[in-house]
């Protein structure tokens, strides 16, 4: 409050038991009484109930090491101590230094032997022998520890210092928790909640008991101001609540802070129709704050602050000074007043004179409303009177720096004012355990506030590094969603984005290698390049990532350490017919090498393998890429398929008849005209058994208009399509167009593989993306309009099918680089693909989590060959994009069945050596009914 209550706290005389079961402490200060023979006398007994009317929370003890613990783990509030003359002789100096330590009372037999020690120490604030003069002495100092403590906590909002940026976020987090609290309906049982509190909390505290015996009898909605001026328990829960962001007891005073609110509103804008008077008004608060919050606002002219309390202000200065000075001045606290001018013309957070509605009606004050910002003019000290003066008004609400930001954080959280809304808020402050406790009580509600609790008790899991309880509640929440919303809704997305588990914090991947990812049983195998982003020890590691589907455990294997930062460097990898897995990696046209690593006989959870084996094909070699085949009907040969043999990137071959032991050159096997100097890209797929099928460009799409080839290999020869055959491999085409058309490009419609398998016939289906209404645009010029097409041949001709809109260009430095896609090997009426835009309108997503357009993962379905598509959401309203993803096909193991794996790249993505992502996987069983139809 603005001033001093001046009415001495009455002592009580029952002599009913002290009540010592409450634990919590809803208020700012505790008493301890820490003596051996505490509860032994009556004298005793009837003290402690005394000091209850003084200070609620009393606890006793008679071990000095239980009471030493409590002290030190107290965080929230301030420990008054009564202690005996015989232990604080010991025990004081031990804990005097400590900020929660505010005040001790000595009580024992002999106070002058007592004085000798006890004047040696500042907060000792006396020895008594006298039962009532420690009672006294703590009922009058008591007064003013309140004053200090229940004076609202200053926060100061910066525009420059990062440093204090988390300091702001915190105070627009905690308004915006205000806020939704003043919108949520009430329910009738509200009182009684709070209520139930207070008695247990205080029960035996006579004087209290019959306060809130009188508010459960007589509390109107209307008379919430009196209530609240009024000098007791309520007050003294509200402030502390505020103070620390209690949000448990805020919760439990939600209509009480509502109804205060309503009744300030309500008057203020009686004030604002009635009032012909609009000059400037000037109101004063006096205050004690610490030398550190007076030095920041010194330094923050211009600036805004917040108090987090209805602020009770005087228009009498002499009545601020007086509160101001009624603490004296410590050399840790300072006695300010703040000179607050409010123009009654702007619009600012409502203040209202309640002179006639406040329980003291003699104090002129005005009540301004919790959350309101002041802009600090002037910092000064008045050296006549030896007290600080700051200067500041009450801010337009539109007229400071950090609103647009807290509009869009409003945004996020959206119109609701339910429990739902309050888990977000206090999510996003960091207080995992209180959103906890938000969504636990949503869990009895309506069923689709079950979802929503299920999938915020799932981000708090996540959050709290408790991976398979988050997978249960995320797992629930969708199923729920999926329910009540269909599959469609973008709500279901948003668990798909929260079920895709982290994996690995830093990798990458170009999507010119294959397999990146392998399903083995249940070891789910992800090879990718690190950017060293979170540890510059892994900076270009090649890595292998681990993920056991039955244990939900994941491990990392480094494959090479700091290779090369570059994403083309992935590792390829193949399970061998002995169970080994071979890995083939390159650099990036750097240097004429390969790079193979074999894991140990016997070792089936590949994390041991042999030293790096080195292949070089010929001098002039500058490789790229490595996509390795086994075909059995060759003896189990292993091919190589890369770029770059002759140093001219074309694509190209290697080939190992000793399961990747030993190497030998093969050739180039697509040959581009020496005038056109391009490079093919390729991307392939195998039956597993005879056949390597490929799809191809001409070249690279910035400097070609592309088409788009299929060819595929057979027992030493190349065909087309339709099985006419071409030449050797070994002798290779003479030029791209030798392959089957599956695309015509042109300038205004540039093509680019992306993925390629083969269907149940074992005839290839792709998926390729096309740049259009780019042509003569230079580079980062383009790329605003990219498409996914479906490509499939029906043993006759190929079928050509608008898939999606994939976006716009995922980096200023590529016009034609998409979020890319993936195909469903088991059923390629299934695909995966990331578009930062609507598959089917092309309309931009925008995150409403930050605002931003990112990509996003959808999952495609149709039943009509490609025709037309569905779609539905895996991951939504994202603060990353969601990147290149990959479908790991199953090796041939018995139980690959059961297991099956979707895995992407989260994160930011700016060139193929700049990027910093989270590989990301959604695992399912496909023996799991409800598994399985909900991923198709």
């Amino acid at each position: 409050m603005a001033t001093s209550k001046n009415q001495s706290t009455k002592i009580s005389s029952s002599t009913k038991s002290v009540d010592q079961s409450m634990n919590s402490n809803f208020e700012s200060f505790a008493c301890l009484w820490l003596d051996h023979n505490i509860n032994s006398t009556k004298d005793n007994l009837e003290t402690q109930k005394e000091l209850r009317q003084v200070i609620n929370h009393l606890r006793i003890f008679n071990n000095s090491d239980e009471c030493e613990q409590y002290i030190r783990q107290i965080t929230k509030e301030k420990v008054v101590l009564i202690i005996s003359g015989s232990l604080g002789r010991e025990f004081i100096p031990r804990l005097h230094d400590l900020p929660q330590f505010s005040a001790c009372y000595v009580f024992c037999q002999d106070q002058k032997a007592n004085e000798q020690w006890a004047n040696k120490y500042h907060k000792v604030n006396g020895v008594f022998v006298e039962r009532a003069k420690l009672v006294a002495k703590i009922s009058k100092d008591q007064i003013s520890r309140n004053k200090v403590e229940d004076g609202a906590s200053i926060s100061v909002i910066t525009s420059g210092s990062q440093s204090l940026q988390a300091r702001n976020a915190i105070f627009m987090w905690f308004q915006l928790f205000i806020e939704v609290l003043l919108r949520m309906h009430h329910k009738s049982n509200d009182r009684k909640e709070l209520l139930d509190i207070c008695k247990n909390s205080y029960k035996g505290n006579q004087q209290e008991m019959k306060i809130i015996d009188e508010f459960e009898k007589n509390y109107k909605a209307e008379n919430a101001i009196w209530w609240y001026t009024r000098e007791s328990c309520f007050y003294r829960m509200m402030n502390k609540a505020l103070r620390v962001q209690d949000f448990d007891m805020l919760f439990a005073l939600r209509f009480f802070i509502t109804d205060i609110a309503k009744q300030i509103k309500s008057e203020y804008e009686k004030f604002i129709r009635t009032s012909d008077n609009r000059n400037m008004i000037r109101v004063y608060r006096g205050q004690i704050i610490g030398n550190d919050e007076l030095e920041l606002m010194k330094k923050s002219i211009g600036e805004f602050l917040s108090m987090n309390s209805f602020l009770s202000t005087s228009r009498d200065r002499s009545t601020a000074l007086h509160f101001a000075r009624s603490t004296p001045k410590t050399d840790d606290l300072q006695q300010i007043i703040f000179e607050i001018e409010i123009n009654p013309r702007l619009q600012t957070k409502a203040f209202v004179d309640i002179t006639q509605v406040s329980y003291y009606q003699n104090e002129d004050e005005i009540l301004i409303m919790l959350g309101a910002l002041f802009r600090i003019e002037k910092v000064n000290e008045d050296k006549k009177e030896g007290i600080w003066v700051v200067h500041v008004s009450l801010a337009n609400e539109d007229d400071y720096h950090l609103k647009e930001t807290f509009s869009y954080m409003k945004n996020t959280i959206g119109d609701d004012t339910d429990l739902n809304s309050l888990g977000k808020i206090l999510y996003g402050m960091g207080e995992y355990e209180q959103a906890e406790k938000c969504y636990r009580r949503m869990l009895n509600e309506t069923q689709l506030a079950s979802g929503n609790a299920e999938l915020g008790l799932g981000k708090v899991c996540t959050a709290c590094k408790k991976a398979d309880e988050s997978l249960e509640h995320l797992e629930e929440a969708l199923k729920i969603r999926r329910r009540l919303l269909g599959q469609g809704h973008a709500d279901v997305g948003e668990c798909h984005t929260w079920i895709g588990r982290l994996y690995c914090d830093d990798g990458g991947w170009c999507w010119f290698e294959y397999p990146g990812a392998l399903q083995h049983g249940s070891l789910l195998l992800v090879g990718s390049v690190a950017s060293g982003g979170h540890d510059k020890n892994r900076h270009g590691n090649i890595e292998l990532h681990i993920h056991d589907c039955s244990t939900r455990i994941t491990d990392h294997v480094i494959l090479h350490e700091q290779f090369e930062l570059d994403d083309h460097n992935g590792p390829a990898l193949l399970i061998r017919p002995d169970g080994r897995l071979l890995i083939f990696y390159a650099k990036h046209r750097t240097e004429p090498h390969n790079y193979s690593r074999i894991s140990l006989l016997n070792e089936n959870t590949f994390h041991q393998f042999s030293p790096v084996q080195i292949y070089t094909p010929s001098p002039t070699t500058e490789l790229t890429y490595a996509n390795l085949f086994l075909l059995p009907n060759e003896s189990n040969r292993i091919y190589n398929f890369f770029r770059g043999l002759d140093g001219s990137d074309k694509p190209s071959y290697l080939y190992s008849d000793d399961l990747g032991t030993t190497w030998h050159n093969g050739n180039i096997y697509i040959n581009v005209p020496t005038i056109e100097r391009h490079r093919p890209y390729v991307r392939y797929t195998s039956n597993e058994r005879d056949t390597i099928h490929m799809v191809y460009t001409e070249g690279h799409p910035r400097n070609y208009d592309n088409s788009l080839y299929h060819i595929y290999y057979r027992a030493g020869q190349l065909y087309q399509s339709n099985g006419t055959k071409i030449c050797s491999l070994q002798v290779g085409l003479d030029s791209p167009d030798q392959g089957t058309q599956i695309f015509r490009g042109d300038p205004q419609h540039v093509a680019w593989i992306v993925d390629i398998v083969l269907d149940n016939n074992d005839y290839p289906v792709c998926i390729y993306s096309v740049q259009y209404n780019s042509a003569d645009l230079p580079v980062g010029q383009g790329g605003d309009d990219l498409r996914y097409f479906y490509a499939r041949w029906d043993g006759s001709i190929w079928h050509n099918y608008l898939l999606a809109y994939a976006g716009c260009r995922l980096y200023a430095g590529e016009d034609d680089y998409t979020g890319l896609a993936a195909i469903e090997p088991d059923n390629t009426s299934i695909v995966y693909i990331s578009t930062n835009s609507d598959p089917l309108t092309g309309k931009p997503l925008i995150s409403r989590n930050d605002g931003q357009r990112h990509y996003e993962l959808f999952c495609g379905n149709t039943n009509d060959s490609g025709q037309t598509w569905t779609w539905t959401a895996m991951t939504s309203d994202s603060n990353a994009d969601n990147l290149r993803p990959m479908r790991p096909p199953c090796t041939s193991k018995t139980n690959s069945n059961r297991y099956r794996s979707l895995v992407w790249l989260r994160g930011k993505y700016l060139a193929f050596t700049d990027y910093l992502q989270e590989v990301v996987a959604r695992v399912w069983e496909i023996n799991d009914e409800e598994k399985n139809e909900e991923t198709k």
